[in-house]
């Protein structure tokens, strides 16, 4: 049965299975994600910084994962080989939550569209119901990493 898209529940990343392993190979996935991320950057980051902490995390966790992708991370190897582990788990969650997260930001732009409240006292990023970090606190995506040289460094 194909899937649905009104489905998100659905919803699965097509990830390519390493015929030497086994494993699935998440890390194409992650880097598409992440170029098609840079395309929009400032409604990635009010997502990141939204009260949504699946959303939040999904967007840092997402990012930690290119970061391994690249070499660029600054993880334990320990903690890149469970991330990496993770990964082919955690897609699919992220895909969820960033759905409900937008599906949720849309009913807040009609609700206060209908209750005739200017522009911009919806949540349309941090400014209205975003949560400040600070740059030496621990990074909300749980990388164990401080927000600035984690999510914030993006």
């Amino acid at each position: 049965m194909p899937r649905n898209w009104r489905h998100p529940e659905e919803y699965a990343p097509v990830l390519q299975i390493d015929s030497a392993t086994g494993k699935p190979m998440w890390d194409m996935w992650i880097d598409g994600f992440e170029r098609a991320m840079r395309l929009r950057p400032d409604a990635w980051k009010a997502i990141a910084l939204s009260d949504d902490g699946a959303a939040a995390a999904s967007v840092c966790t997402i990012l930690t994962l290119s970061d391994i992708f690249y070499s660029r991370s600054m993880l334990t190897e320990e903690a890149e080989d469970e991330f990496d582990w993770l990964a082919p788990e955690l897609t699919p969650e992220f895909v969820v939550s960033l759905d409900a997260w937008t599906k949720s930001w849309e009913m807040d732009k009609r609700a206060a569209s209908a209750a005739g409240l200017p522009s911009g006292v919806h949540r349309a990023g941090p400014p209205a119901f975003g949560r400040a970090v600070e740059s030496d606190a621990l990074c909300p995506c749980g990388s164990g990493r401080t927000y600035m040289r984690c999510c914030g460094a993006h």
